[in-house]
């Protein structure tokens, strides 16, 4: 299981990778999807933080919580927080794009509450998606991204959750 504290340690690092690499901060706000057989859609806000290695590779760490929970047929779906660890390869398009694909591994913490009784998830898994920077000026992007953020069975059901976002990246 990934922890806060390893995930740390990991951003710190690929941070320092090198001096002369591009490091950006962002935020994203992620249009969710919670899928247990039902599907909700709670809204989740991401920070990230990351560094590129050159123009075709950067890692990146990510913290989200959600920011809203959805409700059908008397169960309510909460992301309490996101978690992850990537790393990206990056096709550039032009100077003003690149498109990119994610690897990682994303911590999930899901509450559910029915009846006045709640239970929830927390588990990692390997994550995946495609995505498209599109910047505005040198140290300012836009991005659109989807991905598959977890795709396991817990307790002997399937949950899926995934996510299509958009965000702003500011490079430093």
């Amino acid at each position: 299981m990934l922890n806060k504290y390893s995930l740390s340690a990991l951003l710190l690092s690929a941070v320092s990778l090198s001096a002369q690499a591009d490091n950006y901060i962002g935020g994203d706000l992620g249009f969710t999807t919670v899928d247990t057989g039902t599907s909700f859609s709670p809204l989740a806000a991401q920070f990230k933080i990351g560094t590129y290695i050159n123009d075709n590779f950067a890692v990146e760490g990510r913290l989200g919580a959600g920011i809203s929970e959805d409700e059908k047929s008397g169960t309510d779906v909460k992301i309490k927080h996101l978690v992850g660890a990537y790393a990206r390869g990056i096709l550039p398009v032009n100077d003003k794009a690149e498109v990119y694909g994610l690897i990682g591994v994303t911590n999930v913490d899901i509450d559910a509450t029915a009846g006045g009784s709640t239970s929830g998830t927390s588990d990692s898994g390997l994550s995946l998606g495609i995505g498209i920077n599109v910047k505005l000026d040198r140290d300012f992007a836009l991005n659109f991204e989807y991905a598959n953020l977890y795709d396991d069975e817990v307790d002997g059901a399937d949950l899926k959750v995934s996510s299509f976002s958009l965000g702003a990246t500011m490079l430093f």
